[in-house]
């Protein structure tokens, strides 16, 4: 795991964060203080594309990439183990901590309701996400690598039909729970971060960074081993293509998307096919 990654693996928190405050908000305007204690909220249109729920998508992309990378599995796995003791580790305040954190699982979403939210929201198969990224992510690499003199306009209109498509596809199904269930996902994925960075326990797993920490330990812990590196890679791209849609959701129906060689989606896009996609 580089540097790099690492560093970026926090702006990708930051950015679950930030989206999800804006979609709040906007829930906010739309159906007053009250939605701030809504579980289920209803969608903030009807059939339009609307940002903010492209954001919460967004996020629960970020998400998912990052529980297959190992997180919060690997915790729930550890304190499960320790629990029932079929692993030990010399701790003392950290086990506390730990057992605390056990203690609490029914508050939190679990595993099984967090897989059902990514194919909820993300789908699976011919419609899933990933497929309409692959696409997506293709034709805007395209932009970057045509000459300079070239007009990139016939690209351009392309990558209008497929970012409509994708983006009324998370906008239709990031309703309901989803804004609150990414809410705690993504503040159970923090709690994690913060366990994993005890002095205690991060000598008791070995050393390392969180990442470090996952990675090696995983096998022993959750049975299988784990790729963080890829799937962090493809958390951080995905994240950065989806909330480009957002942004531009309101010029996708009338035709005036533009896209230049060096913009932040031609980045992203590059960084996602880099990193194989989810196909």
């Amino acid at each position: 795991m580089t540097p790099q990654v690492e560093r970026e693996w926090d702006r990708g928190l930051a950015r679950c964060e930030a989206l999800l405050d804006q979609h709040l908000t906007a829930a906010v305007a739309r159906f007053g203080a009250a939605a701030l204690g809504v579980i289920d909220l209803p969608p903030l249109g009807q059939g339009r594309l609307e940002p903010p729920q492209i954001r919460v998508a967004a996020a629960l992309y970020w998400c998912r990439e990052v529980e297959v990378a190992g997180l919060p599995g690997f915790l729930e796995a550890l304190a499960d183990g320790l629990f029932r003791g079929r692993i030990t580790l010399p701790l003392g305040a950290a086990g506390d901590r730990i057992m605390q954190y056990y203690r609490e699982r029914e508050e939190r979403f679990s595993a099984d309701e967090r897989r059902a939210l990514y194919q909820r929201v993300l789908g699976e198969g011919a419609d899933a996400v990933d497929a309409m990224l692959d696409r997506l992510t293709a034709l805007v690499e395209t932009i970057a690598e045509l000459p300079i003199l070239e007009s990139t306009s016939h690209v351009t209109s392309r990558v209008q039909v497929a970012a409509r498509e994708i983006a009324q596809n998370l906008s239709d199904r990031a309703v309901g729970v989803a804004a609150f269930a990414a809410r705690d996902v993504v503040a159970h994925v923090r709690q994690t971060l913060d366990l994993l960075a005890d002095p205690e326990l991060v000598r008791a797993l070995g050393g390392g960074s969180p990442w470090t920490l996952v990675e090696r330990n995983a096998p022993a812990v959750m049975g299988q081993t784990v790729d963080p590196a890829t799937h962090l890679a493809l958390a951080q791209a995905g994240q950065r293509v989806l909330a480009w849609l957002a942004d531009v959701a309101p010029v996708l129906a009338g035709g005036a998307l533009s896209i230049g060689r060096t913009d932040a989606v031609v980045q992203a896009a590059e960084a996602w096919r880099a990193a194989g996609g989810r196909n």
